[in-house]
């Protein structure tokens, strides 16, 4: 009897690993061609601002929201230039001005419903927002820790202009 059961937990976990192999790697493939798709338009957009020259000088850190929004953080150091590239625009500043970073998160401590990165700097003539999440996720959970840590991690580029290391492009 327990051989028998033994038996038909190990062809589950077959079928299941099968199931997981192909339809995840079809999943996966999707993903990334709808992230080259994002950043690619927003790669067009930089490229139309700086040339191309310049934006390929640039060091470049990409992030994607829960609603599968991209944004791409752009700057030079050399020639003292930044920029958030979003679908609307292309805020620039200078790496060297003095910028404000705050990550307005709603929720409480278990989850949080949206996590805005608001972005102030003397050359903008208004706040930038960059809507991370826009649903609630757990924040201990894969998706709330990966969201919070793109918010620190661009906190810590912005106010800093130092790029957190194994992000390096």
């Amino acid at each position: 009897m327990g051989n028998i059961v033994l038996v038909v937990i190990l062809v589950l976990i077959g079928v299941i690993s099968i199931f997981n192999l192909t339809i995840g790697k079809k999943n996966r493939q999707k993903a990334n061609a709808h992230n080259r798709d994002v950043f690619g338009a927003l790669r067009d957009k930089a490229v139309d601002e700086f040339g191309q020259a310049k934006f390929d000088k640039m060091k470049k850190i990409p992030y994607m929201s829960d609603s599968s929004n991209g944004y791409i953080l752009c700057f030079d150091k050399e020639s003292d230039v930044m920029a958030m590239i979003t679908y609307e625009d292309v805020f620039k500043m200078k790496c060297s001005s003095k910028k404000s970073f705050e990550a307005i998160i709603d929720g409480d401590d278990r989850y949080f419903n949206s996590l805005v990165c608001r972005i102030s700097a003397p050359e903008l003539e208004q706040d930038v927002d960059i809507r991370l999440a826009g649903s609630r996720h757990r924040r201990n959970g894969f998706m709330g820790k990966a969201i919070l840590q793109d918010a620190e991690e661009m906190r810590t580029i912005i106010t800093t202009g130092k790029i957190p290391s194994g992000k390096e492009d």
